[in-house]
């Protein structure tokens, strides 16, 4: 599990928030915090805690930095910690990633009991491969709302031989409906780019995904991690303008910076950090 701390290289910080968090401090994104102001009232110090800071747990102050800690072990209760003042600045949604979690159950698991995630939207991802019917019915055991399944091709062959495994296709396949008998949303995970926008492997995910009544999650490439000094994987204005067509074609299809409310398919949303609202089975 990591999460972010705050860190202070000079004193820079002193200056231009209108609070400062203390060095070490856990935070996260604060962008929610501004939600109640009008534009004009978003200026000079608020300005740049808005657009650039990280919101310490423990002050309430902002830091321009943070760096990224793997809990040890015995720092369980650090996550029971930010999960406790999450939930009482109001923070509704909690997304877990990886790496792959199902390597790792028991570990997964305890993080979840200190989450406690009946007070959260809270979804993980994974590649599929140890999803299996016992595990799926555990995590909605422990209230998982969403569990988003990542998958490349509809042809097993070739995603077996993007993640380097066999049998990885018909687990994850088989993965998404394991999420959907236990009553959490399955989501199948696509990554488009240049390299695939617009072509007929991409499109048999769509309709696989829209014919199994799933979400499908768009995931645009950028060159970042393994891909990055791998600029052609970004789409070019025929792939965006693609994107744009499929999006009022497949009503099951979802992207972050676009906005759930407009029926027309075609309004973005800003940050979605105080643009979102997620009413949950819960209520």
């Amino acid at each position: 599990m990591k999460l972010a701390r705050t860190i202070r290289f000079d004193r820079s910080d002193l200056n231009v928030f209108p609070r400062v968090a203390d060095e070490g401090e856990w935070a996260l994104v604060g962008t929610f915090c501004f939600a109640g102001l009008d534009e004009e009232a978003i200026s000079g110090k608020v300005k740049q805690a808005f657009s650039n800071g990280f919101l310490g747990l423990q002050s309430f102050g902002f830091s321009t930095l943070v760096s990224v800690v793997t809990l040890k072990s015995d720092e369980i209760d650090k996550i029971k910690e930010l999960a406790d003042e999450a939930d009482e600045l109001g923070y509704f949604e909690f997304d877990l990633q990886g790496g792959e979690l199902l390597l790792q159950p028991d570990k997964l698991f305890e993080v979840l009991e200190a989450i406690k995630p009946e007070r959260f939207y809270m979804y993980l991802t994974t590649n599929g491969y140890y999803l299996d019917e016992k595990m799926a019915k555990k995590l909605a055991e422990y209230k998982v709302s969403r569990v988003s399944v990542s998958i490349d091709s509809m042809d097993e062959k070739i995603h077996d031989e993007i993640r380097g495994r066999k049998e990885s296709w018909k687990r994850a396949i088989a993965g998404l409906e394991h999420v959907r008998n236990a009553g959490m949303d399955p989501y199948l995970n696509v990554t488009v780019g240049h390299y695939n926008a617009n072509t007929e492997h991409f499109k048999q995910l769509l309709d696989y995904s829209k014919d199994k009544r799933y979400k499908t999650l768009l995931n645009v490439a950028v060159p970042s991690g393994m891909w990055q000094n791998a600029e052609g994987i970004i789409c070019d204005d025929k792939d965006r303008e693609y994107l744009r067509k499929i999006r009022k074609e497949y009503k099951n299809l979802v992207r972050n910076i676009w906005n759930p409310f407009d029926k027309n398919n075609e309004k973005i949303l800003g940050c979605t950090t105080v643009n979102r609202v997620y009413i949950t089975p819960i209520g």
